[in-house]
């Protein structure tokens, strides 16, 4: 925490605007804003509160997890030097005030676990977490008037209808895009790429989104964590061209395009059936691999973990593997979570295969599901 040494000035109007927010707080079960955010002590030494002296003014504000909660008021608006709030974990309840969209420096939003209504008013703000709020509705196009953000969140709510590319576009600072686990539809443009250079992680799992697969997601050179399962993919069914029309139909040696990729899931969605390709187990930098029920036949490579040395996860139950564990499975030192098929003929034999390849360091791999008891 900087210097507790800050302008008398800066320090009444902040504290003033803190004072009528906790007025607002209907509970505070651990009773810590009761006690602590007191006049009788500096602002600067409030829970939550992170000053600068620099600039004149505190700069943070995180009450995340307080089991807080009440209405949030248009006061935190006057907070002209705040950059990061984190009000996330609590039970605020009602609309967020259109004034905090007016802080000019705010560049950390984060709200989760709200029954709140909200509009896209937060023009300078770079990081947008609303995951496992009460939020309902669409993907509003107004995300693309906020153009400098880089990570934005609405996981875990009851967002339906389509996501607005069209608008998302704009955002070419985008890093993270996060909506799993909503009931969103429609279909991934085929230039997403192109529009966002810099996406690194994009997860669109549990949805019902479904078409053809971009064929030019591997132009995404800086994506590390793709997560596409659960959803209505299927197979591109023209001539390949690009390496996703390829990765989807056989996932052949292009996909080493993606070498950051370290999170890769396509499970549960409707592509046909199709060979275990091998590619995919060259991407040295992959650590978890999803593909549950993905309509996959064929043996694992006898040196995956040659090419793989940093993989944890390996998920290809559902499908239709076949042929013995690889020896080299012990060179996997990093493997935590071996995903088989429970009720696959060939499980007992991986089982005891796993034992006499792996010894006592079997103990630290999970086969899941985990074996019945006999």
């Amino acid at each position: 925490m900087s210097s507790l040494v800050m302008p008398a000035k800066n320090l009444t109007t902040d504290q003033s605007a803190l004072l009528q927010f906790k007025a607002y707080i209907t509970s505070d079960p651990r009773r810590v804003l009761v006690y602590n955010w007191s006049i009788s002590n500096p602002v600067c030494q409030w829970v939550g509160i992170s000053c600068d002296a620099r600039h004149g003014g505190f700069t943070i504000l995180n009450l995340s997890s307080m089991d807080l909660g009440g209405i949030i008021p248009p006061h935190l608006g006057n907070l002209s030097f705040l950059v990061n709030l984190d009000l996330g974990d609590n039970n605020f309840y009602g609309h967020l005030p259109n004034e905090l969209g007016q802080l000019p420096r705010l560049r950390g939003f984060s709200f989760h676990q709200y029954h709140l209504a909200f509009s896209l008013q937060f023009n300078n703000t770079r990081f947008l977490s609303l995951r496992g709020n009460n939020i309902k509705g669409n993907v509003s196009s107004e995300i693309g008037k906020l153009t400098n953000l880089k990570i934005f969140h609405m996981a875990r709510k009851h967002l339906s209808g389509t996501i607005p590319w069209s608008s998302m576009g704009n955002i070419s600072s985008l890093h993270s895009l996060s909506l799993t686990n909503n009931s969103l539809f429609g279909s991934l443009p085929d230039d997403i790429c192109n529009h966002l250079p810099n996406l690194e992680s994009l997860t669109l799992s549990f949805n019902g989104l479904s078409g053809q697969l971009p064929t030019s997601l591997d132009d995404c050179s800086k994506l590390h964590t793709l997560s596409l399962s659960y959803n209505k993919f299927t197979e591109h069914k023209q001539q390949p061209v690009g390496n996703l029309t390829k990765l989807i139909r056989e996932i052949p040696q292009e996909i080493d395009n993606l070498q950051s990729l370290q999170f890769l899931g396509l499970g549960s969605n409707s592509l046909t059936a199709g060979l275990l390709p091998s590619s995919i187990f060259n991407i040295y930098s992959l650590e978890f691999i999803y593909l549950h029920n993905s309509g996959r036949f064929g043996s694992l490579p006898a040196d995956i973990c040659n090419h793989l040395p940093a993989l944890q996860f390996l998920g290809i139950s559902g499908n239709m593997i076949s042929g013995t564990i690889p020896k080299t499975i012990n060179n996997c030192t990093s493997l935590e979570i071996l995903d088989l098929d429970e009720k696959s003929p060939d499980r007992r034999d991986w089982e005891f295969a796993m034992s006499t390849i792996l010894g006592p360091r079997l103990s630290t791999i999970k086969l899941w599901p985990l074996a019945s008891e006999p």
